[in-house]
């Protein structure tokens, strides 16, 4: 009896793409996980997708991302879809909150996020716990008038709850969220 359990969970380990490892216990070939993913992304397709496996949480576990340029709409609108590791299932799951960020920037602890088109927009900062984030502030970003000259700005730092509403003459987001020199991690 005894073998035939060990051998059914030798073949389950075997057939979901997993290995053991001494120093790290159970580990994904990260390869074939990505894959899965990768696989259902046509290369030559319009957006044109770019890929790569990267640390982005400091965790010492590679997260997938896939990074696209957004069709529709106004303003620099660099899209990136965020999928974590699931060792237990040998998966690549998508991470839904920071997959819905424009021009995403990861900083130590931190993602910060924007997108400012011709009427307005938002930015974001959020913090990593663990494989999920927790909103820390946000802008939400008012452009009331063609030349950009009268913007309404409506600030929320949700860790001290502290709200401010203010005017610009122009957009002057804090300089970690690389508004005027924003650089996509993958695509050039």
């Amino acid at each position: 009896m005894k073998k035939h359990v060990l051998i059914i969970f030798v073949f389950s380990f075997v057939a979901a793409g997993c290995s053991e490892n001494e120093d790290y216990g159970v580990m994904c070939d990260i390869g074939l996980a990505a894959k899965e993913i990768t696989n259902d992304i046509n290369e030559d397709s319009n957006p044109q997708y770019y890929h790569t496996l990267i640390d982005v949480n400091n965790d010492r576990i590679e997260e997938l991302i896939i990074e696209y340029y957004g069709l529709a709409g106004t303003g620099l609108k660099y899209r990136m879809d965020v999928y974590h590791l699931d060792e237990s299932l040998c998966k690549y799951i998508l991470n839904k909150e920071i997959s819905n960020l424009a021009n995403i920037t990861f900083d130590s602890n931190f993602i910060y996020g924007f997108y400012i088109a011709n009427g307005g927009g938002e930015a974001n900062k959020y913090e990593w716990e663990g494989n999920n984030v927790k909103l820390i502030e946000k802008y939400t970003v008012d452009i009331m008038s063609d030349n950009a000259d009268s913007i309404s700005v409506e600030y929320s730092n949700f860790i001290t709850g502290k709200k401010e509403s203010f005017f610009w003459n122009k957009i002057d987001l804090p300089k970690e969220y690389n508004y005027n020199n924003y650089k996509p991690i993958l695509i050039e």
